[in-house]
This record gives C-alpha cells, structure tokens and sequence, in this order.
C-alpha cells in the first residue's frame, strides 16, 4: 500500500492528519503438524457459475508430512466438482474428505464447485508417514464448503482502501470513498460487526482517534439469501483532540465480522 506524509497546513497548530482505512475479512488458517494452511481467498464467478475456495499451503518443518486432508460434507459429490480443482484423491479416513499430496514446500490449492457455496468450520488434518512408525495423524478445523445447515460469508465488494481529506481544523470530515458489502447467509437472523485495530505515530494518542473515528453502516435487514450495505466513515474533530494528533502516517484496519444466531 503506498502511503504519503502528512503535511502541516494553515499554521503549527493545526497538523495534518492522513487516515486510511483498510478494510479486510479475516479468512481462518492453521498451522497443524509442520503445516500452515490458509484459506486465501473464496470466490464465486457468476458467468461461469462455479466457487473457487484458493488454499495456501506451506511446510515448516523437516521431514514433510505427506498429505492433508479437506473435510467434506456428504452433500458434495464428484457431480459438484469442477476439472478445474486441484488433483485429490477421496478419503474416509481420519474422516471423509479431499485428500491432497504435500509435494512441495510451497504451493497453492484449489478446491472449484459448481455453484454457488458459503464456507463453515470444516475438519482439516495433516498426516505423517514414514518408514520404522507409524502414520501421524493431525486434526483440526479450518473453513471449507458448507452443506446445508446454518452458514454465512461475507465479501469486500468495493472500497478496500479508502482514506480521508487532510483535516486543517475542527470539523467533521467524510471519507472520499465507501465500502460496500455483501452478506450471504442461510439463516434469517445474522448480525454483522467490526473490529477496529490501529497504527498511528509516536505520541499520538489512541483514546483521541479512536474517539475522532466513526463508522456508519447503512440501514439494512437481516434476512436469508444476500444482502449488500454500504458503510460510510467520518471524522469528527474537536480544536483540543489535535493535541493528540501529531504530523505523521496513521492507519486504521477494520475486520468486518457477519456472524448467525
């Protein structure tokens, strides 16, 4: 991300403050037996009609492990499963699932559906073989394609970065962008939430930013299926909130949360 100095405008008093705001959901991975696995991404392209969930997959440890293990439901079926996946092999055991080769210290993993899929809390294991021992077997939960049930996503359909005019007073300045989200969920009953972390410059005070930022969600209803909303960001700023406020480079990382009762 390419960042740029504030610069102090109409006198020493008031200093400039640049904002920028990323916006980002926190995909879940794992490191289990030697093994990181991150969900790097999930997908759906409307033309085609398909999901593609993008696994990164990385050894840590020596020696490998041999292969892993993707839960799957038994509502996925080969019928559902594009050539397009990764190459696997159907396991049962330690449970029922996509068995993938760990044939390289670094790799990408695509998992491609017909369809259109949300992701839940799915069983994920790393397995060891070798020679004199026997398999070691680790077990854990990353998330993959759901099956009916109670489930729910939530993407970053535009506004991932946005930032704010340089303040040179007190006032109440808009962001120059939105962000735009989208919820797809299975139940009638979801409720979406934030968490706000910060960077800011030695001797800025996080009580004075934290205080000065606000982030307003347009009016939606929670209901089954997807839903889009936008989100708008302000900052309101007292004269005496600039004491807290030194020249520098601050930086504000919302984690958007969608959550099911």
């Amino acid at each position: 991300m390419a960042q740029r100095s504030a610069r102090n405008r109409a006198s020493c008093c008031l200093l400039a403050l640049l904002l920028v705001v990323l916006v980002g959901i926190e995909l879940h991975g794992i490191d289990l037996g030697g093994v990181r696995i991150r969900l790097q991404s999930v997908q759906y392209y409307s033309y085609w009609d398909f999901t593609v969930l993008t696994y990164r997959v990385k050894q840590l440890v020596n020696p490998p492990a041999s292969y892993w293990v993707l839960g799957a439901g038994d509502c996925i079926t080969n019928s559902h499963i594009s050539p397009y996946s990764t190459w696997f092999e159907w396991t049962d055991s330690p449970f029922r699932g996509f068995r993938f080769a760990l044939d390289s210290a670094n790799r990408y993993v695509y998992v491609v559906l017909y369809g259109r899929w949300d992701v839940a809390p799915t069983p994920v294991a790393v397995i060891r073989t070798g020679p004199g021992y026997d398999p070691e077997v680790y077990i854990d939960s990353i998330d993959g394609p759901a099956c009916a049930g109670s489930s729910i996503s939530l993407q970053v359909i535009n506004g991932s970065q946005v930032s704010f005019p340089d303040p040179i007073g007190a006032d109440t300045y808009e962001a120059d962008e939105q962000t735009t989200l989208r919820v797809s969920s299975t139940s009638q009953s979801w409720t979406l939430g934030h968490v706000v972390s910060l960077s800011i410059p030695e001797g800025a005070s996080q009580e004075t930013v934290s205080s000065i930022f606000h982030v307003q969600y347009d009016p939606f209803l929670a209901a089954a299926g997807t839903t889009e909303l936008g989100v708008s960001y302000s900052l309101v700023i007292d004269e005496e909130d600039f004491a807290g406020l030194p020249q520098g480079i601050y930086t504000i990382t919302i984690t958007f949360t969608a959550t099911t009762d």
